[in-house]
């Protein structure tokens, strides 16, 4: 048996939505192997991690920081044209966006890096599931990624 501690996250509803009960528990469980093996290979699920950058060198400095402290396997960079709107009128500019290559478990390191060297001060930084990989490209992803 392997212990493990876990936080668990209890939502109660008292009547309506207003009356909302949240109880967060720590505690310490038993698990066997098989269980242990399964929540093991969750952190594994790979992720790519978009977010858009001013330009082209800054998407190549900022994956740089992330490939260099071993918190992604691999980054892409290309150029885009983004429309948004800010302070109160729609901008049209050139951006870069970044792509990492990482697993779930970086995705908070991933995620700290971008938000304290991006230059705009609300970044987007969005994860999306990769719900398929082939078998070689994620054995080369785990011993890149430390």
């Amino acid at each position: 048996m392997t212990k493990i501690s876990i936080e668990i996250l209890v939502i109660l509803f008292y009547k309506s939505l207003d009356d909302v009960i949240i109880v967060r528990q720590s505690c310490l469980i038993a698990i066997g192997p098989h269980i242990y093996q399964i929540l093991k290979l969750s952190l594994y699920y790979m992720v790519f991690i978009y977010t858009t950058c001013e330009s082209m060198e800054e998407a190549e400095k900022l994956g740089g920081l992330i490939i260099t402290q071993k918190n992604g396997a691999c980054v892409d960079f290309w150029p885009i044209s983004s429309c948004y709107n800010w302070e109160g009128g729609m901008r049209c500019v050139p951006q870069a966006m970044l792509l990492v290559t990482t697993f779930e478990a970086k995705m908070d390191e991933v995620t700290q890096i971008l938000t304290e060297n991006h230059t705009y001060s609300i970044p987007m930084i969005a994860g999306v599931d990769v719900r398929r990989i082939n078998h070689p490209y994620r054995e080369w992803m785990m011993k890149e990624i430390e």
